[in-house]
């Protein structure tokens, strides 16, 4: 028998080895054989026929975290889309490894002394003079990343920054576009507005109980939910503030940390989440009144490096926050120390010493900033600074009917009340327009339909009286309108409602400097240009590269 096995063993080892390659084929290929499509629920990315997993994707996507608090916004804003208005960091992973590929294909490879000379002319260098290397690798280190990683992403953004000069290399601004934009923002107008407040429409506006009922059970089936972006924008919006989209009054927000729809529409109602810190503030003495500008400079130095020094020995792995917090608060020190702790809250209901720091309450609630982690020292307005733990947490959950009914009748009579201020802003703009067309009089075809006509200070782009409410728009509204003719209906931020400018008269300003102002202008239309070429070049790129993406990288464990 043992000579038939031998005589057939070379045969039989062949068949094993083959079935073995094909079954880790099958096992590790990123192709999904069920969909035909990008691969298997792991693959985030894919790019060159290369999948980038989920635990790779991640660490990426902290890349984008990093480079915005370095101060690489132009960097970020490109690579993640300038039409990616939330905080999904997939493109710019995506945007990021096509770059990668590009400059090396291109011959674009910063050396490590040049990215070592780089990174002491990182912007956040200009906007905290007083950061160091320990504070720069403490806030590395935030984001789970190496002082590795920071090269490469320096590498990332020196070659962004080469490509993009190359790219838009001999750009040159179009003098009667130039002209037009210097002739628009001198441009005095004398002009009125209607407005069509959304909140005078709110008593006509009635929700019923049916309504009520169906809108929770639509923003509650169970087969909607994804996991959700834990990263807020600036201000987060939750489910207790039903009007904080702005220009979407209708919308009950979902809180960070909660889950979200596949579809905006049918966002689960979740209570907002909550989370407690301890902290440490410094404050620094006071100087004399008749200290020099050079001596206050000095002194803001050497006290934010004693801030950053005790930072960090709080960020010190294994460090025993309140032990070394109290430490500090027994030492004679040349600033003051205070100790504290602020209960768990919702980013909308802070404690009364953080009301109104946005920024600071923005990291605090960031998705960036994990439970028991330190964070960066955030200073305030008197000059003195926090560094805050983590240390609380209460998850949010599914709001009940009735917790939910006042958010939910709210939303509903926003949304009805909105519809009806425009209704009225259109049959408003159709009378006027009638009007002008035959004529009349605007002021008292306005006067006889109740319209008020309200007379606005005269403004500009570049003087934007405080009287005015909602500048920008109302400029946007009457930008290529004529004089004595109409704006179309125009939109309050907010969802605060509508409004319809008339332009009485236009004048130009007379600018002794306008040489110098067309100098800018046309400085400022080349470097977008330039951005618009590097857009267009590196969306190209990514579809030579066959680049592909499943979900959001956020929307999966461990974001």
């Amino acid at each position: 028998m043992l000579t038939t096995f031998r005589k057939f063993q070379k045969g039989a080892l062949i068949v094993v080895t083959v079935i073995i390659v094909i079954a880790f084929a099958f096992l590790y290929s990123d192709f999904d054989f069920a969909k035909g499509t990008l691969g298997s629920s792991d693959c985030v990315i894919k790019i060159h026929k290369r999948c980038y997993r989920v635990e790779e994707a991640q660490k990426l996507a902290r890349f984008q975290s990093l480079a915005l608090n370095l101060g690489m916004g132009q960097f970020v804003r490109t690579l993640t889309g300038p039409n990616r208005l939330d905080r999904d960091p997939t493109d710019f992973v995506m945007n990021m490894l096509v770059l990668r590929k590009e400059a090396e294909r291109l011959g674009i490879e910063p050396t490590a002394d040049e990215i070592k000379k780089a990174v002491p002319n990182l912007p956040i260098f200009q906007q905290m003079p007083w950061a160091n290397g320990e504070y720069m690798r403490r806030l590395v280190a935030q984001f789970g990343l190496t002082e590795s990683d920071l090269a490469s992403l320096v590498k990332d953004y020196l070659a962004f920054n080469k490509l993009q000069e190359l790219i838009g290399a001999g750009v040159q601004s179009v003098p009667a576009i130039v002209e037009k934009d210097y002739v628009q923002r001198n441009q005095i107008y004398t002009a009125s507005v209607v407005n069509f407040d959304r909140a005078d429409f709110e008593e006509a506006a009635k929700v019923t109980d049916e309504e009520v009922k169906k809108y929770f059970e639509e923003r509650n089936k169970p087969e909607e939910k994804a996991p959700a972006s834990v990263l807020p924008e600036k201000k987060p919006e939750f489910a207790e503030d039903p009007n904080a989209a702005e220009g979407q009054p209708e919308e009950i927000a979902a809180a960070p940390g909660a889950t979200t729809p596949v579809s905006a529409d049918l966002a689960p109602l979740m209570t907002a989440p909550q989370r407690g810190f301890d902290y440490i503030k410094f404050t620094p003495e006071k100087l004399a009144e008749d200290a020099t500008q050079e001596e206050k400079a000095k002194s803001g130095i050497a006290f934010a490096k004693q801030v950053n020094r005790i930072y960090s020995e709080l960020a010190e792995e294994g460090a025993d926050f309140a032990e070394v917090t109290k430490s500090y608060t027994e030492k004679e020190t040349s600033f003051k120390v205070e100790t504290g702790s602020f209960e768990p809250f919702k980013y909308d209901n802070a404690p009364e010493a953080l009301q109104g720091k946005d920024e600071i309450l923005a990291d605090l609630f960031s998705g960036a900033l994990q439970k028991d982690a330190v964070s960066v020292p955030h200073s305030a307005e008197d000059g003195s600074y926090y560094v805050f733990k983590y240390s609380n947490l209460v998850e949010p959950r599914q709001m009940t009917l009735e917790e939910a009914r006042p958010l939910i009748v709210k939303a509903l009579k926003a949304k009805k009340s909105n519809q009806l201020a425009s209704d009225a802003a259109n049959e408003a703009l159709a009378k006027l327009q009638k009007a002008i067309e035959e004529e009349k009089s605007i002021l008292d075809v306005a006067s006889a339909s109740n319209y008020d006509l309200v007379s606005l200070p005269k403004f500009s782009e570049a003087d934007r009286p405080e009287a005015i409410e909602d500048p920008a728009a109302i400029l946007e509204s009457v930008r290529d309108v004529a004089p004595g003719q109409l704006s179309k209906v125009a939109q309050r931020p907010g969802g605060k409602g509508y409004f319809i400018s008339y332009v009485d008269k236009i004048e130009i300003y007379k600018d002794e400097t306008k040489d110098a102002n067309l100098r800018v202008i046309s400085a400022n239309a080349e470097r977008e240009e330039e951005t618009l070429l590097f857009l267009a070049w590196l969306k190209q790129r990514a579809k030579d590269s066959g680049a592909a993406r499943n979900d959001s990288i956020l929307n999966y464990p461990g974001s």
